[in-house]
């Protein structure tokens, strides 16, 4: 048998070891995949993670082989253990780890689709659930507002801003007590995370689970107080300019002060035409720098925005533009674009609104994974091709538009679209016609019913 292990384990803590502990305790495996997403989070990169999980696991259950990876960029942990399953030749059992605490239907969707007889079995590996319960593992030796509370990343990311070595180390007891790492190693793992960390607001939202209401004031007013001033920086402000830009615009919506990511950077494998257009921002009618990886330099007031990109018709690869830009709202697809890439709108969840221009032949996969707040789409008569997971997870997507030109539709590319009710078709026949990759490739899996328009 085989372990899956995916998460961030930005840190990796106790309740991560005790859960990993309770499943060998249980299957007795013979290898374990930890897969560490390569994703930052509050600052903390994958490297300082996988630095420590090595050390914890190095010496410890000899005879379990133990395979510590991070993902590629742009790959969730959870899709990674697709691959390794997908790529095992010999028949091997898998299971994947995950905590009663945890609700991510795509530990469901792994098991549904691997196990013997699903969709993506092939009379080779597969997967089984074993249902083990688990329980979450609090703090017993906490004398602070976080007494008795579960222990959480988000607490453990707390102390280490605080510079709080004694605190952070009741979230290693049983690391302590049951492997090789000594307070030595404990203590080079803290200095490693404070060099990186950082407090995010999604921390903060975590942290009001635990926090009494005082305590939780003083931190809001203490995190309000190092916040940057608005931006005030007006440049090139012109009429000839506004006309350029006129109804070539994405719109985002802040609900709380703060900087705004654009569109994705241009590292790795992010949006390849970063640099020709991070110069090219306007905010309603100011013009605007961006950092390195997108954001802007300066913070706004909460508030809708326009945000105008000059030359966006020049764009020719839109490969995971506004990857995780999740307070873009409404956006459109210039006419410059025949395929909207891989990535494009992954994880945009705020986008409520687009628009296609009908020079589109295609819809890469991903293009607009986990878009949970996207309730139509309109797809033009120019697409003929919609690939991979390409509208996995948009989950509050009610009806779509598959025009005669489509011929295709990749694996999983309505997976979890659990509320579409109505698919709006050209010709039935020529829908009917559609080479279906797999059963969640048909948007009526979830029972929508097919309306014919009327010519």
């Amino acid at each position: 048998m085989i372990l899956l292990f995916p998460g961030s384990f930005k840190p990796f803590h106790d309740g991560h070891f005790s859960l990993l502990k309770r499943y060998i305790e249980e299957l007795s495996p013979e290898k374990v995949y930890i897969i560490i997403s390569s994703k930052k989070r509050a600052g903390i990169p994958a490297s300082v993670s996988k630095k420590f999980i090595k050390k914890v696991f190095g010496k410890s259950w000899d005879n379990i082989e133990f395979i510590i990876k991070v993902t590629p960029k742009k790959i969730n942990p959870i899709n990674y253990c697709y691959k390794i399953i997908g790529n095992d030749k010999e028949k091997n059992q898998y299971v994947m780890i995950n905590s009663d605490k945890d609700s991510d239907t795509r530990v469901e969707d792994f098991y549904e689709l691997f196990k013997k007889g699903g969709e993506y079995y092939h009379n080779k590996s597969y997967a089984v659930d074993p249902e083990i319960e688990t329980d979450a593992i609090y703090y017993s030796d906490r004398n602070d507002e976080y007494a008795d509370s579960p222990i959480s990343s988000a607490i453990v990311r707390n102390d280490i801003i605080n510079d709080d070595f004694d605190s952070f180390k009741l979230s290693y007891n049983n690391i302590l007590e049951e492997t090789y790492i000594s307070l030595e190693d404990l203590e080079d793992y803290f200095e490693d995370l404070s060099d990186d960390i950082e407090q995010t607001d999604d921390d903060i939202d975590k942290l009001t689970r635990y926090l009494k209401e005082s305590v939780l004031n003083e931190v809001l007013i203490e995190w309000n107080e190092s916040s940057k001033q608005d931006s005030d920086n007006v440049f090139l402000k012109s009429e000839d300019i506004k006309k350029s830009l006129e109804k070539k615009y994405f719109i985002y919506r802040l609900d709380e002060k703060d900087q705004i990511k654009i569109f994705d950077d241009g590292t790795d494998n992010g949006w390849p035409e970063f640099e020709k257009y991070k110069d090219k921002v306007w905010i309603n009618d100011k013009h605007v720098k961006l950092d390195n990886e997108g954001w802007t330099v300066n913070e706004f007031k909460p508030g809708e925005y326009k945000i105008y990109i000059k030359d966006i018709n020049k764009v020719t690869d839109m490969t995971y533009m506004f990857w995780d830009c999740n307070i873009l709202v409404a956006a459109f697809i210039p006419n410059s674009i025949t395929s909207i890439g891989e990535g494009t709108f992954s994880g945009c969840t705020g986008l409520t609104s687009v628009t296609i221009h009908n020079s589109v032949t295609e819809i890469g996969d991903y293009a607009f994974c986990n878009c949970s707040n996207l309730t139509s789409i309109n797809i033009p008569n120019s697409v003929m091709e919609i690939d991979d997971w390409s509208f996995y997870g948009c989950s509050h997507l009610t009806s779509v538009t598959i025009p005669n030109s489509v011929t295709k539709i990749g694996g999983s590319a309505f997976l979890n679209c659990n509320n579409l009710k109505t698919v709006y078709v050209e010709d039935i026949n020529k829908f009917n016609q559609i080479k279906f990759n797999n059963k969640w490739s048909d948007p009526r899996y979830y029972g929508a019913k097919v309306i014919e328009l009327k010519k």
